[in-house]
């Protein structure tokens, strides 16, 4: 059942990023990339290796049907690299409450705050990669702040239709 679960995340998010989100650029700044949902939300208890793969997948997806060169794959396994430690960070959990921890049922300040790290920290690296000259820092940033802005926006619209009180 979980299987079934990501399969369909991967591909509901994939379509949206194709199909109606990559179609979206304001002014050469607003790129949201929602599909960063997907490495996110990846369950705690599968493996690095398998986070990484994943997010290799779903950012090689991305690539092809943005013709972007790999700055998607980077970026996505970058942040499926650094996916535990934003956690830990976030959450302020360690040891066996961190190794149950279930993404779905954190507090709204937790996902906020993890969503945030997350979604930025992914921008930033994907926007440093595509322009490729750290002269062009600021309109990096502009362009991180913005898409980010965006993008945490719909991550939290998600997480919150999804939202399930604490048992």
């Amino acid at each position: 059942m979980e299987g079934l679960k990501q399969i369909s995340s991967f591909i509901l998010l994939l379509l949206l990023q194709i199909l109606i989100f990559n179609h979206i650029n304001v002014f050469g700044y607003l790129n949201p990339y929602v599909y960063v949902l997907f490495i996110l939300m990846l369950p705690m208890n599968y493996s690095r290796a398998t986070v990484l793969i994943l997010a290799f997948i779903m950012g090689g997806c991305v690539d092809v049907f943005e013709n972007s060169g790999g700055v998607h794959i980077a970026a996505s396994v970058f942040l499926g690299w650094i996916r535990r430690p934003l956690l830990r960070v976030a959450t302020q959990k360690r040891g066996v409450d961190f190794e149950n921890l279930r993404i779905g049922r954190l507090s709204l300040s937790n996902f906020a705050l993890y969503g945030i790290l997350g979604v930025f920290i992914h921008h930033f690296f994907l926007f440093l990669i595509e322009s490729s000259q750290l002269r062009d820092i600021g309109t990096v940033m502009v362009r991180t702040l913005v898409s980010t802005g965006f993008t945490f926006i719909f991550v939290m619209m998600v997480h919150l239709w999804n939202f399930r009180k604490k048992d």
